[in-house]
């Protein structure tokens, strides 16, 4: 089922007000419209959502399922929000992590964007 972008409403848990950086990964592999890729109405109500509780940083990273730069999508979808930094995953240092599950049953490490660690709150928003 798809709902209206625009109607969106988001509550930011109250985890977000200790955060100092938050970082956002949305749908935006491609430069097709919503519900395709997260809408930049839906990522402005969350950037606004955090803003209303926290001073944290707030990031976004994506990436393209080719390698090409992700800068010009972010454009064609409207992702210019104040204060929040854009980044490219492809610019990113991998590194490697333990998997924190206590009994991890197939992969005991695995590889993560760098920024990732500097962060208090990851989201995942799909469209």
């Amino acid at each position: 089922m798809i709902f209206d972008a625009s109607g969106f409403v988001f509550e930011p848990p109250s985890v977000i007000s200790r955060a100092r950086r938050v970082l956002i990964k949305p749908s935006a592999a491609y430069p097709v419209s919503y519900p395709v890729t997260t809408s930049q109405s839906m990522l402005s109500a969350i950037i606004e959502g955090i803003r209303q509780v926290s001073d944290a940083d707030v990031l976004i990273l994506e990436g393209t399922p080719g390698g090409e730069p992700v800068y010009p999508i972010y454009q064609a979808l409207g992702y210019n929000f104040p204060r929040v930094l854009t980044l490219d995953v492809k610019d990113c240092i991998w590194v490697e992590v333990d998997n924190p599950l206590p009994k991890p049953l197939a992969v005991p490490t695995f590889w993560v964007p760098n920024v990732i660690l500097s962060c208090d709150y990851l989201m995942t928003v799909a469209p």
